[in-house]
Parts: structure tokens; sequence; C-alpha cells
């Protein structure tokens, strides 16, 4: 049964705070073939032509196979739940690896998501779609994988707050640190609590100029490195667009369409980050 996506928008303005709730029917399917990925064939419109495009020339590679084999903590499963004792976590899909991290314990997962621009009422639109968007692909795939009870999880957090406009980097890191240690998350945790997801006003414009919204970027940051004083996201390269000395790679532009249950479980190794990182002003591109 479809439900209701969960779009929890922390909204701090005269605006209401919005939260929509839903209880899909959780059915995880026991086939372990991966589902079929969705491809794009890239193309890069007029704003993106000014903006590097890099695919990363290391090799995509995964983590060395684990030796582990699979076992459930729970000593009544669920009826809805098959019996993948003795399965190596490798031969899991994406999607059932996530149903997994995310039973034992119980736990939310889905990107939190700064909006930084505000000034600009043209582009009000833009992240409008842009959250329509990210949540019917999301949940499109998951419908069509063999884990769709990973949807009765899934829960965005956009927050939204004027005061938000061109926010430093250390300044959105405290925030999401607050936000993280509010909801009883830790920075060593899985991907929704070490990393998180900036729009600002060139991101919405890429987005604009793409005729796939997909083909957008957006940037994504980790949000419990030390270090200070980048000022702006943005403030990371110079005014040839060339990195400045003294980058803690602590952030990268991804495309919109990298926002994927893929990519949010890559990184939920600690090695993550380091197959897919490129400097700013690049942006990596890997279609799923």
């Amino acid at each position: 049964m479809a439900g209701a996506p969960i779009l929890r928008s922390i909204t701090i303005s005269p605006s209401p705070l919005s939260r929509i709730t839903t209880r899909p029917l959780c059915i995880l399917h026991t086939h372990l073939t991966p589902s079929p990925s969705a491809r794009y064939t890239s193309t890069i419109a007029n704003f993106q032509a000014r903006t590097r495009l890099t695919i990363p020339t290391r090799p995509h590679s995964k983590p060395t196979p684990s030796s582990r084999l699979f076992t459930s903590s729970s000593p009544h499963p669920s009826n809805n739940t098959p019996s993948l004792t003795g399965t190596p976590w490798e031969h899991l899909s994406p999607f059932q690896q996530l149903h997994h991290t995310t039973q034992h314990p119980p736990s939310k997962w889905g990107w939190i998501i700064f909006r930084c621009t505000y000034l600009n009422k043209g582009l009000h639109p833009n992240w409008a779609s842009f959250k329509h968007t990210l949540d019917t692909h999301t949940r499109n795939a998951i419908a069509a994988s063999d884990a769709p009870c990973i949807a009765d999880t899934l829960d965005w957090v956009f927050i939204e707050d004027p005061a938000l406009e061109g926010a430093s980097l250390d300044e959105l890191k405290r925030r999401f640190r607050e936000f993280v240690r509010s909801e009883g998350g830790e920075g060593g945790g899985s991907s929704r609590w070490r990393y998180f997801v900036v729009v600002d006003e060139r991101a919405l414009w890429s987005m604009m100029g793409a005729e796939d919204l997909f083909k957008g970027w957006v940037v994504i940051v980790r949000g419990w490195v030390e270090g200070g004083g980048f000022g702006s996201v943005e403030g990371e390269v110079d005014e040839f667009g060339e990195r400045v000395e003294g980058d803690r790679e602590d952030w990268m532009r991804v495309r919109v369409g990298m926002l994927s249950v893929e990519f949010y479980n890559e990184l939920e190794d600690g090695e993550g980050w380091w197959r897919f990182y490129r400097a700013p002003p690049e942006v990596v591109t890997v279609w799923y």
C-alpha cells in the first residue's frame, strides 16, 4: 500500500512546520539479485557547461568483500522479513543492506538538507521541484527494489531558515551538529549523522539550467571535520575556480541524482567518502 511521503520540513520563519507521515506496508522480498539500476544519459545544459564536470578517474571500487555472514539480531523475526542467515553481506543489494542497518537497531535514514538561499524569489520553484523530484525518484526506486519496506523509515529533513542566507561552512556544521544531538544521533554513526547536504543559490541555478533536474548539483559536507574559517561554502576556491591551500577535503559537489540509496549506502563505511571525493568546483557524477 503506497502512502504519502515523509517530508519533514523544519522551517524557521512565519511558515508553519509541515510534516506528513506515512506507514506503507513493509514487505521485504527474499530474492537477492540487485534491483535494476536507473541509467541516465549525461547531458550538460548551458549553465553546467560553465562548470567542470568530473567523473572520478579512480576506480569506483567497493570495500574488500566482507567474509562475515548476515545473521539477524532479532530472536523473533517479523513474518515479513525473510531469514537471510548465512548470506554473505556483500551478496545483499544496497537496499537490503540499508534495511538491515536501519532495523538493528531501529532507526530512520535520509539526508539532512539545508537551504541557504532565499533572496532570489525566482529560484523558489526550483527548491520546490528539487524536494519533490528527490522524494519521488527515491521512492520509485525503492518500490522497484528487493526491499520496498525501507520507504517506511525514510525521513527527509529539510531545514529552511532565512538566517542561513550565505551561511558559512562552519555555521552550517554547528547547526547540523545541534540537530544531530537533538535527535540522539552521533557523528560516528550512519550517513544520516555524518554528512549533510547544502542547497545554495548556485546549486539552484544549476538545476534551472538542466533539462533534467537530476543533472543539477548540490553540496555534500562532512559534518564533523574540525577546522575553521573558510567563510561561505563557495569560499574554498579562488576567483579562478582553483582550490585554495588548506582545503580540508570536507565538502564536494555531487549531482542531484547521486542522492540515492546506493550513494547513501556507499558512505556508510569509513572509506566511502574517499572513493568519490573531488575538489570543488569539479562535480562528481556517478549514475546508479
